[in-house]
C-alpha cells in the first residue's frame, strides 16, 4: 500500500468536501 496515495487521496476528498475553499 502506497502511504503517499493515500495521504493524496485523503488531501483531495476533503478538499472536495470543503469545497476547495482556500
Amino acid at each position: 500500500p502506497s502511504y503517499t496515495s493515500w495521504f493524496i487521496a485523503k488531501k483531495k476528498t476533503e478538499q472536495a468536501l470543503k469545497g476547495d475553499v482556500k
